[in-house]
């Protein structure tokens, strides 16, 4: 796939996704579609999470992740017949789901044990509500990522892979391995995104040896970078392809005059090239 093609695949998702949104008529935007999750954490210590939108899961973690400053990934595989629609311009989309649901909060923020807890409930409690059942795993690096539990043999970065030993930038590194991914699976699984200049600066060596899952490597390779980063791999019906985003971890931290700021989330240990 050319490079050229690559980007009108990335501008063609985006664009699908804002037209997906914009189509709604304003009443019913507010009313049933929401452009953010809430995290609204009690007296008594429980937390409500509140999602509506095509991928409600992936939009609570992705406020979790900044309420908590947590690195969550995200990964889906195909989706069923049974869950897409025709959208705008007869263009396939993704049916919606909503879900409110309370949870104990996490006894102890840095505590990977607690944040597991709470995480798990969430998927748990959310499956009542939406179609899609999801899974979690942890890392020792405190990354925790959630894929989808049905049709696993479709989620791309399971695909194994032999990555050549070699020094290269991070963002270098993660389209080796999307490369890979693609020529392997037959399937295209895109970057889109913006450009991220601390992965062209920062050089990591990753690969050799036998092949391991794709996923494995993009953890090693992120891992190394000084700020925290996170991958989102969703699937797009209408394109019958993948797309991934790596974006930074941050977390929303209200200043005692009542600022919210954004701040980037530092890796504990990042690696240096070896």
């Amino acid at each position: 796939m050319t490079m050229r093609l690559v980007k009108r695949f990335s501008l063609v998702f985006w664009l699908s996704l804002l037209t997906s949104l914009s189509a709604q008529s304003p009443g019913t935007l507010n009313s049933r579609l929401m452009l953010h999750a809430t995290v609204v954490p009690s007296e008594d210590g429980s937390v409500t999470v509140t999602a509506n939108s095509p991928r409600p899961l992936l939009q609570a973690l992705t406020a979790i992740r900044r309420h908590y400053g947590w690195i969550i990934d995200y990964e889906e595989s195909r989706y069923p017949t049974t869950e897409i629609v025709t959208g705008p311009n007869r263009r396939l989309r993704l049916s919606r789901g909503s879900f409110m649901v309370r949870l104990a909060g996490p006894g102890s923020v840095g505590n990977t044990k607690d944040e597991a807890t709470f995480l798990l409930s969430l998927i748990n409690q959310s499956s009542r509500s939406i179609k899609r059942r999801f899974m979690l795993t942890a890392t020792a690096s405190s990354r925790f990522t959630v894929v989808t539990a049905d049709n696993q043999k479709q989620l791309m970065l399971d695909t194994p892979i032999h990555l050549p030993r070699a020094t290269r930038s991070i963002s270098e590194t993660v389209d080796t391995i999307l490369n890979l991914v693609t020529l392997a699976r037959g399937t295209p699984i895109i970057r889109g995104g913006f450009v991220d200049n601390g992965l062209l600066q920062q050089d990591v060596t990753v690969g050799g040896g036998e092949s391991v899952p794709a996923r494995d490597l993009l953890a090693q390779a992120l891992d190394r970078s000084s700020i925290a980063k996170v991958w989102l791999v969703t699937f797009s019906p209408s394109e019958d392809a993948y797309y991934i985003g790596i974006q930074s971890a941050v977390r929303e931290i209200t200043t005692a005059s009542g600022e919210v700021k954004i701040v980037p989330v530092r890796n504990q240990n990042p690696s240096s090239p070896k």
